[in-house]
C-alpha cells in the first residue's frame, strides 16, 4: 500500500482524518505549482519540483513497506506534507530578490566571494564590475552570474526557509487553507521536520518522539518522519534529475553543476527495498567521482547513525529495522582511484604545523613578540571601529573619519613587559602583553586553537564596514600558534564585553607533539581585553640585531649586564617597526613610540590616496649619494622589497588589503608576486599627484625632467633646461651639442673626461627622447680614455669599454642610426654566457621592413644592446645551440619569419625577408664562421 492510499483509507473510515486528507489534497496541488518555479532560479540544479518530492515518498515507501499499514493518519499526513514542503525554501519571490540586491550585507557577501578562490568568484566579480552602455553580452553574463550567486546564497538557507513557509505560506503566495480544525501544533511539526533535513543528523533527536494526533486513537511521531525524510531525500539519486532544456537555457554553468549532472547519470545499478540497498555508479571524470563518493558517504553515515539510535526513532520497537547497505560502489571509467578516492596532494599536518610555527620561516630571534603585538593592535582596531560605527559618529568621509579613528587610537595603549622569572633551570624569560581591546569569548578561544582559521562571522561583519585604512593588517592566523610552539608555558587571561572572563593555559613539554591545554572560567568582571604571559628558556647566545633602513639604535652593549638580552632585542625591534603606531605602546613602562619627525623628510608634504590605498611622502631626487632610501611600509610597519623605484625618495605606506596580500609570512619581506602591483601604484602616483611631487621637490627643472619622462606630461617645458653636467637637455636635443657616454660590459658609467651622466639620468633622457620623436646617430669615439681612478679603471677595464658620441636631430623621422661596426663591438660587450636569442636596435633604415616594434617583442627576451633604450624598432639575433657546429642558418631564419608571420607583421615576401635578415646578421658577424 502507498502512504497516500493509507491516509485516504483512514480518512474514509474516520471523519476526523478527512480533515488531514482535505488539507493534503489542497497542499499537494498548490505546492506542485509553486515548486515548478524553483527551476527558474535553480536551472543548473537537479530538479526540485514535485517529481523530486514524489520520488522521495516512493523511496520511503520501499524502505518501510512492511510498516506502512502501521502508520497513523497524522504520521501519513506529516510525511506527505513534509516531502512536498521540504524544498519550498528554494522558492524565491521577485520582491526577495530586489531586497537582496539592495541589501548591504549581500554586497559584502559578493565582495568577499569575489576575493575567494571558488567557482563562483568569477561570477561575483562579473556582478561587481560595471556594465558598459549597450553591452548586451555583458548584461547577459551578469544575469546568469546573478542566477548562480542567488541560487548558492539561498541554497544554504532553504531548509530553514521551508519551515518558515510552512507556517507562513502566503509569503511565497501559496494560499494553503488553515483552520483551527487541524491544530497549529501539527503544522509546527511539519516545519520542524523540513528544517531538520538541512541540519546535522544528530538534530533528529531534537524532535518529539511521540505526540497526540487528531483523536484518541491517533498519535504523531515527528522524529520518525524527520528520519525518513532525510533518508528519502538522499536516495533520490537515479538518472533523469536534470532538465536538458533548462541547462540549454542557462548556457555555461559552474563546474559543480556538471559534476552533479554526471553524478546522477553515472548510476548503473539501483536496488532499494526494505531489506537491502544496492547502488553502483561508474563516472567518466574525477570531479563527478568525487561528488558521487561524497554522496555515498552521506548515505552510509546517515544509515549508520540512524541504525545506532533506531529504537530512539521508531514509534514501536517491533518496527522493521532499516535495510542493510549491501553495495555502495563507485568507479571511474578508464581511471584509477587511490584508496577509493581521487588522487590528490595532501600535507602532513604535524610537519606543516612544526614548520609554520617554528623559527625556520622567521628572520627574527623572537618572532612571537611581533605576532602578539600585531594581534593586540588588530584587536584594538576592531574594538575602536565597532564603537565608532555603532555610535553613528562617523561622517562617511575618509579624511574626517580617519582623524576620528586616529584620535580614538591614541586614547588606547598596549603594555608590554620583559622580565626574568625563576625556574627549575635557573631563570627563564617572561614576556607579558596586555591590551584593552575586544577580548575573547568561547568561540574566539575555539578559533585560536585552529591554525590559520577563518575569522569569526562577528569579526567579518565588523571588517566589512571598515574602510581599508582602518582595517587591521592581520591575516595569517598563526600568531598565537607561534607562541605555543616556542614557549614553555603560555597563560592567557581574556574577557569580551558582556561575557565571562576566561583563563587558558598551554603547556609545551617539547618532547611531545601535543600541548596540555586547559580552559576555565574565572571571576573577574572588571577585566576587559586580553593579557598573555609567555615563558620561555633564557637564551645566552650573543645578541643579534638586524639592519634596517630607518630607526635608531636604542641599546648600549656596555649595559647588557643591567639589561637582559631579550629586553634589548625586543626594544630594538619595537622601536624600529612599531614607531608609527597610533596606539601608545610601552615596554617595561617606557613609551617606545613617541611621536617624532623623520629629519630626512620633515620638510616634505604628506599625502593620502584613498583610491590607491596608500599614504606617501615622496620627492624626486637623482643624487644617489645624498638621498635616503625609499622606505616601504604596510600599515605603518616597514618591510623590505627588491623593487627599486628610481628617482623617488621618501616613504610609502600601503593600507589597502591585508598583510597576507603584500607580505611574506614573517611580515618582513614584500611578496615578489606583488612587485608589479606596487610598481603600478607608483606609476599612478606620478600621474595623479604630479603637482604634489613638483611642490615637494625643490628643483622645478628636475621635477619636470623626471615627470615628463615617466608620464609624458610637462609643465611649461622646464625639462629642456635641466642640466646634465654643464649643458641643458635642450642643447643636446635641439642645439647640436654632442653627448659622450662611456660604457663597459654592465652599464653606462660616467667618464670624468666627458660628461658625468648618472645611469638614472640616462634612462630618463632616453624616455624623453622617444617622447619627442627625435632621431639619434651614435658613433664610436676614438679618443683615449683618461681615468681619474687609475686603480679601478685598469688596462682590463679600458679594454672592455667603449666611448660613444650621441648626436640628436629634430628631423621628425624618429630613427636610430649607428655604424654596424659599432653595434658589433657593443654586442660583444653585452653578450651573455649562454647564447640566448636577444634583440638589438634596427640600426639602419635599410632594415626597417624586417624590424619589429617594442610592443611586439616576446616576453622574457634578453636585451642584446644597451642602445635598445634609444631605438624605436628592433632586430632579433640568432639563437645559438650549445654546440655551435650544429647551428643551422636556414632553420633560424624560418623561426624568425614564422614569429613575424604569426603576428601578421610580414610586409615583404618570405625570400626577401630571409635575405634581409641574413644580410643583417652577416654584417654584424652574428653568423658563426
Amino acid at each position: 500500500m502507498r502512504i497516500e492510499q493509507r491516509l485516504r483509507k483512514l480518512a474514509d473510515e474516520n471523519p476526523n482524518y478527512s480533515l488531514l486528507w482535505a488539507q493534503w489534497e489542497f497542499d499537494k496541488k498548490l505546492l506542485s505549482r509553486a515548486l515548478n518555479t524553483i527551476s527558474r532560479d535553480f536551472p543548473h540544479y537537479s530538479l526540485h519540483d514535485s517529481s523530486h518530492s514524489s520520488t522521495i515518498i516512493t523511496q520511503i515507501e520501499k524502505i518501510i513497506s512492511p510498516n506502512i499499514d502501521d502508520l497513523s493518519a497524522t504520521d501519513c499526513w506529516l510525511l506527505l506534507e513534509s516531502c512536498y514542503w521540504h524544498d519550498a525554501g528554494m522558492v524565491i519571490t521577485n520582491e526577495e530578490k530586489k531586497n537582496l540586491l539592495s541589501d548591504q550585507g549581500f554586497l559584502f557577501y559578493l565582495q568577499e566571494l569575489s576575493c575567494q578562490n571558488s567557482e563562483l568568484s568569477c561570477h561575483a566579480k562579473e556582478i561587481l564590475e560595471s556594465k558598459g552602455e549597450n553591452d548586451i553580452e555583458k548584461a547577459l553574463n551578469i544575469s546568469n552570474s546573478l542566477t548562480f550567486i542567488i541560487a548558492d546564497y539561498f541554497r544554504t538557507l532553504h531548509a530553514n526557509r521551508s519551515g518558515v513557509f510552512v507556517n507562513e505560506p502566503t509569503r511565497i503566495n501559496v494560499f494553503s487553507p488553515r483552520t483551527s480544525l487541524i491544530p497549529q501544533r501539527l503544522f509546527n511539526f511539519v516545519a520542524q521536520i523540513v528544517q531538520c533535513h538541512g541540519k546535522d543528523y544528530s538534530a533528529i533527536l531534537d524532535l518529539a518522539k511521540y505526540n497526540d494526533g487528531m483523536d484518541a486513537e491517533d498519535y504523531a511521531h515527528p522524529r520518525y518522519i524527520a528520519a525518513l525524510l532525510r533518508i528519502g531525500d538522499l536516495l533520490d539519486i537515479d538518472d533523469g534529475r536534470f532538465c536538458p532544456t533548462l541547462l540549454a537555457n542557462i548556457g555555461d554553468r559552474p563546474i559543480s553543476s556538471y559534476h552533479h549532472h554526471e553524478k546522477h547519470a553515472s548510476i548503473k545499478h539501483l536496488l532499494i527495498n526494505s531489506e537491502v540497498i544496492e547502488i553502483k555508479a561508474e563516472c567518466e571524470h574525477y570531479g563527478a567521482y568525487h561528488v558521487q563518493q561524497g554522496w555515498f558517504n552521506y548515505i552510509q553515515n546517515e544509515f549508520d547513525y540512524q541504525k545506532r539510535i533506531w529504537n530512539e526513532i521508531v514509534p514501536k520497537s517491533e518496527y522493521r529495522a532499516l535495510p542493510t547497505i549491501g553495495v555502495l560502489e563507485c568507479s571511474i571509467k578508464d581511471y584509477i582511484a587511490i584508496d577509493g578516492k581521487i588522487p590528490k596532494i595532501t600535507l602532513d599536518p604535524k610537519r606543516v604545523y612544526d614548520y609554520i610555527t617554528g623559527s625556520q620561516i622567521y628572520s627574527e630571534k623572537y618572532p612571537f613578540v611581533r605576532e602578539l603585538l600585531q594581534n593586540s593592535i588588530d584587536a584594538t582596531y576592531y574594538k575602536i571601529w565597532d564603537d565608532l560605527f555603532s555610535s553613528d559618529v562617523l561622517l562617511n568621509n575618509d579624511e574626517s573619519d580617519r582623524n576620528l579613528f586616529k584620535k580614538a587610537l591614541e586614547s588606547y595603549k598596549i603594555e608590554l613587559n620583559c622580565k626574568q622569572v625563576n625556574s627549575d633551570k635557573g631563570k627563564d624569560n617572561a614576556f607579558v602583553i596586555r591590551d584593552y581591546a575586544t577580548g575573547m569569548d568561547l568561540n574566539d578561544i575555539k578559533k585560536i586553537l585552529v591554525v590559520g582559521s577563518e575569522p569569526l562571522p562577528s569579526i567579518k561583519k565588523i571588517k566589512r564596514s571598515m574602510p581599508d585604512w582602518a582595517k587591521p593588517s592581520g591575516y595569517f592566523g598563526i600568531g598565537l600558534q607561534t607562541v605555543f610552539k616556542l614557549c614553555r608555558e603560555v597563560i592567557i587571561k581574556t574577557r569580551k564585553r558582556e561575557n565571562s572572563c576566561y583563563e587558558i593555559k598551554i603547556l609545551n613539554h617539547n618532547d611531545s607533539s601535543l600541548y596540555d591545554i586547559s580552559v576555565k572560567e574565572i571571576d573577574d568582571k572588571r577585566f576587559e581585553g586580553t593579557e598573555i604571559k609567555a615563558i620561555f628558556e633564557n637564551d645566552n647566545e650573543n645578541l643579534k640585531f638586524y639592519n634596517h633602513k630607518s630607526g635608531q639604535r636604542h641599546y648600549d652593549p656596555l649595559l647588557l649586564e643591567k639589561n637582559d638580552l631579550f629586553h634589548q632585542i625586543v626594544r630594538e625591534m619595537l622601536s624600529q617597526d612599531f614607531s608609527k603606531s597610533d596606539i601608545l605602546i610601552t615596554l617595561n613602562n617606557e613609551v617606545i613610540n613617541e611621536k617624532r619627525e623623520n629629519t630626512n623628510i620633515s620638510n616634505n608634504i604628506y599625502l593620502s590616496d584613498y583610491v590607491l590605498g596608500v599614504d606617501f611622502n615622496l620627492k624626486i631626487d637623482l643624487d644617489t649619494d645624498n638621498y635616503p632610501p625609499l622606505i616601504y611600509r604596510f600599515k605603518g610597519v616597514e618591510f623590505d622589497t627588491r623593487q627599486p623605484i628610481e628617482g623617488l625618495v621618501g616613504e610609502i605606506d600601503i593600507f589597502r588589503e591585508n598583510a597576507g596580500y603584500w607580505l611574506t609570512i614573517d611580515r618582513k619581506q614584500g611578496r615578489t608576486d606583488k612587485f608589479d602591483e606596487i610598481y603600478k601604484i607608483f606609476k599612478l602616483i606620478l600621474t595623479k599627484h604630479s603637482d604634489y611631487l613638483r611642490l615637494n621637490t625643490n628643483d622645478d627643472k628636475l621635477s619636470d625632467f623626471y615627470l615628463y619622462s615617466k608620464t609624458s606630461i610637462s609643465k611649461n617645458g622646464l625639462w629642456k633646461y635641466y642640466e646634465i653636467k654643464k649643458n641643458t637637455v635642450d642643447s643636446y636635443f635641439y642645439g647640436g651639442e654632442r653627448l659622450y657616454v662611456y660604457e663597459n660590459k654592465y652599464s653606462y658609467i660616467p667618464d670624468p673626461k666627458f660628461n658625468d651622466i648618472d645611469i638614472v639620468e640616462m634612462r630618463l633622457l632616453s624616455d624623453i627622447f622617444r617622447n619627442e620623436s627625435l632621431s639619434l646617430a651614435v658613433e664610436i669615439c676614438d679618443e683615449k680614455l683618461n681615468f681619474d681612478n687609475a686603480d679601478y679603471f685598469d688596462d682590463e677595464a679600458e679594454k672592455n669599454s667603449l666611448v660613444f658620441s650621441f648626436t640628436f636631430s629634430n628631423d621628425n623621422n624618429a630613427r636610430f642610426y649607428c655604424p654596424a661596426t659599432l653595434l658589433q663591438e657593443e654586442i660583444k660587450l653585452n653578450k651573455k654566457d649562454k647564447q640566448n636569442r636577444t634583440y638589438i636596435p634596427c640600426y639602419d633604415e635599410i632594415y626597417n621592413n624586417i624590424s619589429i616594434t617594442r610592443d611586439n617583442l616576446p616576453k622574457f627576451i634578453y636585451a642584446g644592446s644597451s642602445f635598445n633604450r634609444w631605438a624605436y624598432s628592433f632586430i632579433f639575433t640568432p639563437q645559438y645551440p650549445y654546440d655551435i657546429d650544429n647551428f643551422n642558418l636556414d632553420e633560424e631564419l624560418s623561426r624568425v619569419y614564422c614569429y613575424y608571420l604569426n603576428l601578421g607583421l610580414v610586409v615583404i615576401p618570405e625570400d626577401d625577408f630571409k635575405d634581409k635578415y641574413r644580410q643583417c646578421w652577416e654584417e654584424l658577424s652574428l653568423i658563426p664562421a
